[in-house]
């Protein structure tokens, strides 16, 4: 589902259909529906054209600017509550369904898809408790946003594992974002009863191409995080970087 989209030209657009509509009316009702004599009105038509017009704009443009600002106003809260109702609140990632959404709207763009996950995080639990462990996923989904760039979109993908989509990137610049995530994890220390604990993330890149399915690339990222997972964790795997111009 998309958020409204209300710019300053459709308000403009906005506003001076209902102004024309309104004008329409009034000459409308005041040349149809009374007496040219009516209260003084002017008998010409020019005139009471143009009376009706001048009186018309001073009854539409208030209304229309106000109305205007109300929808915007309306729009606005809108676009705030769904992108909340689509935010997971722990990570400040985008929600599963809104990746979901992204996938299904924009099936032809092409850049870098990236499966994150985070190491032994059921032992993390176990360890430390559920709260540090929630504390923990929000901790990485501020370091994996910080790695990221404006134009990168992030998801939660399920409990400890996130989806990043790098927008128009090249396979080396992609895997060097990808290192970057890793590294920046593996370095940050976690504080629990003023104690310190590191956690590390595995991650697998794959290359979306403009003809490839969303879900099939995510199912070789997904591929390629898994052979981290076997080969020692906290790393990073690319499809063949050396396959590509």
């Amino acid at each position: 589902m998309k958020a409204p989209n209300y710019t300053a030209k459709s308000r403009l657009k906005f506003v001076a259909k209902v102004t024309v509509y309104t004008c329409i009316c009034v000459i409308g009702g005041i040349y149809f529906g009374f007496s040219p004599h009516w209260m003084g009105l002017p008998t010409n038509l020019g005139t009471l054209l143009i009376f009706g017009t001048f009186a018309s704009v001073l009854i539409a443009v208030p209304i229309t600017i106000w109305a205007g600002n109300q929808i915007r106003k309306n729009n606005t809260a809108s676009r705030d509550l769904l992108r909340l109702s689509q935010t997971d609140q722990l990570s400040g990632a985008m929600s599963r369904a809104y990746l979901d959404t992204f996938m299904t709207e924009s099936p032809n763009m092409s850049g870098i898809i990236l499966m994150i996950d985070v190491d032994n995080f059921k032992a993390i639990n176990d360890t430390h408790g559920h709260i540090i462990g929630d504390q923990a996923i929000s901790k990485i989904g501020n370091l994996i946003k910080s790695n990221i760039r404006e134009k990168d979109s992030f998801y939660r993908f399920g409990g400890e594992e996130f989806v990043v989509f790098l927008a128009n990137t090249t396979p080396q610049i992609g895997h060097g974002i990808a290192t970057r995530i890793c590294e920046s994890i593996a370095n940050t220390p976690f504080i629990h009863n003023d104690k310190q604990f590191f956690v590390t993330v595995s991650i697998g890149g794959a290359i979306k191409r403009e003809i490839n399915p969303f879900k099939t690339t995510l199912a070789q990222a997904d591929k390629n995080l898994y052979h981290v997972k076997q080969t020692g964790r906290n790393n990073v795997n690319f499809d063949d970087l050396t396959s590509i111009n």
